[in-house]
């Protein structure tokens, strides 16, 4: 199971935004990710589209150039450009 959720460092503790749904100590694989300031309004965009993903539970970020491909022929019907 995957859960994004936001988060603010506190006195040594991470402290959720909401709470979770989880049972008291479940172990978590936890990454942190800390939010530098957008310096366009593109960059601020885009950094809001990606908030918008991660909250949707049933999205699944592409993560590789394969998977780039893997997306283009798929929304193509199966084409491709290669020989």
């Amino acid at each position: 199971m995957t859960i994004a959720v936001d988060a603010i460092w506190e006195h040594g503790t991470l402290r959720p935004d909401k709470p979770l749904d989880l049972p008291d100590k479940a172990r978590v694989h936890v990454i942190i990710e800390r939010e530098e300031p957008a310096r366009t309004p593109l960059g601020t965009r885009l950094r809001e589209i990606r908030r918008d993903i991660l909250r949707d539970p049933g999205t699944r970020l592409l993560e590789s150039w394969e998977d780039v491909e893997r997306e283009v022929r798929a929304a193509r019907g199966g084409w491709t450009e290669e020989p």
